[in-house]
């Protein structure tokens, strides 16, 4: 099977000295807080871009793979999950890891040139370091060693939106209870979480997108942006 494979790969390359490859097509990661429009814009820019520079592939981890169906049922049981990774904080890098590499395994079949990823590897950094360390550097310096084989984005855009409008934007399209991340205290407190995480990454282009505006002009920075990579 080729999860089994893939995973097994995953493993050999975390317990190696050896650095991961390079994905076989540019990978880029969209972050931001929540209501920052990061799927509709994944969707819009992915329509327009198809024009120019052929199909996209959209990746949201965990996937539909075995492995990401594991991870989302683990997932549902918070207080269970929250014992696992504490007690196994490699279990979800490494897991999740080997489920990008079967998801671009599958953009590369279906002869996809680019991919898109919604919160993929900020998400990974902030659902798992405080597993490691309570102490946020040496947490991230342990946990790097179990995301030796997630592939990393050719770049990252960063929806950047005030978090009093991206609150906005969640009240207004959630019917339900809003989640903790969704709280506008919250949402202050992760955006200069993800700020930090990202100056951890000087290796990968960062940039910060004005989100607010009309979905066509905020489009339109992106693929200024993105174009420089394709």
């Amino acid at each position: 099977m080729q999860e089994l494979d893939e995973l097994y790969k995953t493993i050999q390359m975390v317990k190696s000295e050896t650095e991961c490859e390079k994905s076989p097509i540019p990978i880029f990661s969209f972050e931001g807080l929540p209501g920052a429009g990061k799927t509709t814009q994944i969707k819009l820019v992915s329509e327009a871009l198809t024009k120019k520079y052929g199909k996209s592939y959209y990746i949201d981890l965990p996937t539909k793979s075995p492995i990401g169906k594991i991870m989302k049922s683990l997932y549902s049981d918070e207080q269970r999950w929250n014992e696992v990774r504490i007690q196994s904080p490699w279990l979800n890098p490494i897991m999740i890891s080997a489920d990008l590499r079967l998801a671009i395994k599958r953009a590369v079949e279906e002869g996809t040139n680019y991919a898109f990823m919604s919160r993929g590897v900020l998400s990974t950094y902030y659902y798992n370091l405080d597993a490691y360390d309570s102490d946020e550097n040496r947490a991230w310096h342990m946990m790097q060693e179990h995301m030796k084989a997630f592939y990393m984005p050719e770049a990252i855009i960063f929806m950047d939106i005030p978090e009093e409008d991206a609150y906005a934007r969640v009240v207004k399209r959630n019917r339900g209870p809003l989640r903790k991340m969704d709280q506008l205290e919250e949402m202050s407190n992760d955006k200069i979480k993800l700020q930090n995480y990202l100056a951890k990454m000087p290796d990968i282009p960062v940039y910060y997108i004005n989100a607010v505006g009309t979905e066509e002009e905020v489009t339109n920075r992106i693929i200024e942006k993105l174009e420089r990579h394709l």
